[in-house]
């Protein structure tokens, strides 16, 4: 089986879901809290995150053209990116009371959806799991709490129902 590697985007937006999970006071940390840090690098607002991680600016270049390919995904304008991130983290933070910033783990799903995405990432014969990858993912089995920032919000159940693992709660058959 090939190799793949993960692309700094992605370390960057696990960095940024970290975040967002603890200010939300999350336990771990979720595909909502990915798909928020994915936001947050289309927006190109990852100025300080990228500094904390000492990321080169060369690094910081191959992220804005993953970015990029992002923005190509989603299919939305700009001022939508940004309504649809503002939304998505007020939505979060709603949600519970920000806890001390420490390292979190990924819930199950979360973890699922790496699996996917790197198994779309083989597909594509790409050297490099991006955030592109996980954006096309999570898109794919959007979280609820995201749906009603985005135009047309897919069904959560995949396409291939029987993989999806019974550690998961699929909220469309309750």
């Amino acid at each position: 089986m090939k190799r793949i590697e993960i692309h700094p985007s992605v370390y960057l937006a696990w960095n940024i879901a970290n975040v967002e999970a603890c200010e939300s006071g999350s336990p771990r940390i979720e595909p909502a809290h990915f798909l928020l840090a994915t936001l947050i690098i289309i927006d190109g607002v990852f100025e300080d995150v990228a500094e904390a991680m000492s990321l080169s600016p060369e690094t910081v270049r191959g992220i804005f053209d993953v970015a990029a390919q992002c923005r190509t995904v989603l299919k939305m304008s700009d001022d939508e990116i940004t309504t649809a991130r503002r939304g998505l983290r007020a939505s979060l933070r709603e949600q519970g009371n920000p806890v001390e910033t420490t390292a979190l783990h990924r819930s199950g799903e979360s973890r699922f959806i790496f699996q996917r995405a790197g198994r779309r990432t083989i597909k594509a014969d790409a050297d490099y799991l991006t955030v592109a990858h996980l954006l096309e993912e999570i898109i794919e089995h959007m979280p609820v709490i995201a749906r009603p920032f985005f135009k047309s919000a897919p069904a959560s159940t995949p396409k291939d129902v029987d993989e999806w693992p019974d550690y998961i709660v699929d909220d469309a058959k309750h």
